[in-house]
């Protein structure tokens, strides 16, 4: 998502700022929350004053897989029962 920010438009057209949010999968959530922080290059949110950056780890950044995202393998029999695997599919 990216967002424009203006303080009124006169100053956005001489020096436009820009807001990048980049989500970023989080397999652990803590409480269903985000978790929004700064990268580690820009701690102040911005290297140039003019782009700001934001990582938002949510677990609704997570893909949603369905049956035909993974590949079933199944096993050897042994005493009358067979493992079955299922892994990511390439």
């Amino acid at each position: 998502m990216l967002l424009l920010l203006q303080q009124d438009a006169l100053q956005a057209k001489k020096n436009p700022r820009f807001a990048l949010f980049l989500e970023r999968a989080d397999v652990e959530p803590m409480l269903g929350m985000f978790q929004m922080r700064l990268p580690h290059t820009c701690p102040d949110g911005t290297c140039d004053g003019c782009l700001f950056h934001a990582i938002v780890e949510s677990v609704q950044a997570c893909p949603i897989c369905g049956p035909g995202d993974y590949e079933m393998i199944r096993g050897e029999c042994t005493d009358g029962q067979q493992t079955i695997h299922h892994i990511p599919d390439k």
